[in-house]
């Protein structure tokens, strides 16, 4: 499975140096402490997102999907970097099928949670992610929210 796409091949290699390859273990060292620091933001952080007229006039059902999706954009954002260095250095070392340990079910769940919002304006959306780029805690800002019941 093709999860990366030349372009992005390049700007890993840029970020992980021309000249020094990542071997497999390091990129893990990379990824799991990136992941670790990703967990603690996600699991620490409450805010509910800025003040938005849009969120704010969708139904409950779709500020829960909103959320949901936000949620999965911004921890995979929280550790792309890592993600692209795992998949080249793993891949370059022969370990490809390893990789489906750290990415096997992010893409369907991504999908899961694009599809939930793909009747929204993506626009209005995408300005959201923006302002809330930031891991969160899912279930304690929908509650903040009054949207669990």
């Amino acid at each position: 499975m093709k999860l990366v796409n030349s372009s992005i091949i390049m700007i890993a290699t840029l970020l992980t140096g021309c000249t020094a390859q990542v071997n497999s273990v390091d990129a893990l060292k990379m990824y799991s402490d990136k992941f670790g620091e990703c967990q603690r933001l996600l699991h620490s952080n409450v805010d509910i997102p800025p003040p938005n007229l849009w969120f704010e006039a969708l139904s409950n059902e779709d500020k829960l999907n909103v959320l949901g999706y936000l949620f999965q954009r911004n921890n995979k954002n929280c550790i792309e970097k890592e993600t692209h260095i795992i998949y080249k250095s793993f891949t370059n070392d022969g370990n490809e099928e390893i990789l489906d340990l750290f990415i096997s079910d992010l893409p369907a769940m991504e999908s899961m949670a694009k599809k939930r919002v793909s009747h929204l304006n993506q626009t209005e959306l995408n300005k959201l992610q923006e302002s809330y780029n930031k891991p969160f805690d899912l279930r304690e800002v929908a509650k903040t929210l009054n949207l669990l019941n």
